[in-house]
């Protein structure tokens, strides 16, 4: 279980460090016209990272491990919902776009499934301990 943990605090954390790496890019670029608008659409971008870090945290502690698994499965549904729009949407790019490389696209396909076949695990080992 402490494995399963792992991966999904090393999942969230490196979801939410791209979050920010994106917004410090994105401020280096552009003047940020508006605080008030801006912090609630980058804030509620890191939910679902939050989501998979606190999960793990009360998986590994075991004190709360049915909210873990919930909340962790929430946020694998939510990594997977991006994961897949993002996808769809390169792979079908417009007549004048050019081709995205693929290879983070498949690097991104990759830790979402490994996460959606660990959320089920943990969500198994979590029922099945709890009936016993």
């Amino acid at each position: 279980m402490r494995l399963i943990s792992a991966w999904f605090l090393g999942v969230g954390c490196l979801w939410a460090l791209l979050i920010v790496w994106m917004f410090v890019s994105l401020a280096g670029i552009a003047e940020l016209i508006s605080a008030s608008a801006a912090f609630p659409h980058w804030s509620g971008m890191l939910v679902g990272p939050t989501l998979l870090v606190v999960g793990a945290i009360c998986l590994a502690r075991k004190a709360n491990s049915k909210i873990g698994v919930a909340l962790i499965a929430t946020g694998c549904a939510v990594l997977t919902g991006l994961v897949a729009y993002q996808v769809f949407v390169a792979l079908h790019p417009k007549p004048l776009e050019a081709k995205q490389p693929y290879g983070p696209y498949l690097v991104a396909i990759g830790i979402a499934l490994i996460s959606d076949v660990s959320a089920m695990r943990v969500s198994w080992l979590a029922l099945h301990r709890s009936t016993q």
